[in-house]
């Protein structure tokens, strides 16, 4: 494949057409996998389950996709040309700063929790991964968020459960504790009634009744 340019030039008193040819077979075979690999690169994006998006370096969403959107409650023209910080995205301020400062320092964020709040004012917990890519032929950063609100609150409430067992277990244990103190006096008294009376009765039914009494009251 190749780019023709032909022009008409007067060489002793005659008309010449001079052509030129240069061979564009490597550049149009580039291009057409470039453009491919963008195709495919679209529909992965498009397809993940997970939120994604493309910003500028800024914050500014340049292309969101569709689980992006389901999450966000936003629709795609409310979110394409804003910032997140424009957006109210951010329930806690600090969360953007310590990205920010990630991927200045590293050139990557990966799993760094935030809480990310909804259209709806709903708060949401985020593992965010973030990469530097070049998109449009200018430098951006793909961002991939996972879901983990649900996951916090099991593990919140197993730690509740956990705490509450251990409460209980405590508490158990300082009435056995107690219990045990407050019968120790009276079944002293007993054990040492038992003795005097050991002495003074007589007969093997009496004595069985005290060896059971005192077995049965030992401290």
């Amino acid at each position: 494949m190749a780019i023709a340019n032909a022009d008409l030039i007067d060489v002793d008193g005659r008309t010449c057409v001079v052509t030129a040819l240069m061979d564009i077979t490597d550049r149009v075979r580039a291009e057409t996998a470039l453009r491919e690999s963008e195709r495919r690169f679209a529909q992965a994006f498009d397809a993940n389950p997970l939120p994604m998006s493309i910003t500028t370096l800024d914050g500014r969403h340049l292309y969101v996709n569709a689980a992006a959107l389901r999450h966000s409650g936003y629709t795609r023209d409310e979110l394409l040309e804003r910032t997140k910080a424009e957006l109210g995205f951010w329930a806690v301020p600090g969360d953007r700063d310590r990205l920010l400062n990630t991927m200045d320092t590293e050139g990557r964020v990966r799993d760094v929790e935030v809480t990310f709040r909804t259209k709806s004012g709903e708060s949401r917990n985020l593992l965010v991964n973030s990469e530097r890519i070049i998109y449009g032929g200018e430098p951006a950063v793909l961002n991939v968020s996972l879901d983990i609100t649900e996951r916090k609150q099991l593990e919140a409430q197993a730690d509740a459960r956990r705490e509450e067992a251990e409460t209980l277990a405590r508490a158990k244990d300082e009435f056995l504790a107690m219990l045990g103190h407050e019968l120790r006096n009276p079944l002293g008294a007993i054990t040492n009634a038992l003795v005097v009376l050991n002495g003074l009765v007589t007969g093997d039914r009496a004595g069985r009744a005290i060896d059971i009494i005192d077995r049965q009251t030992a401290i």
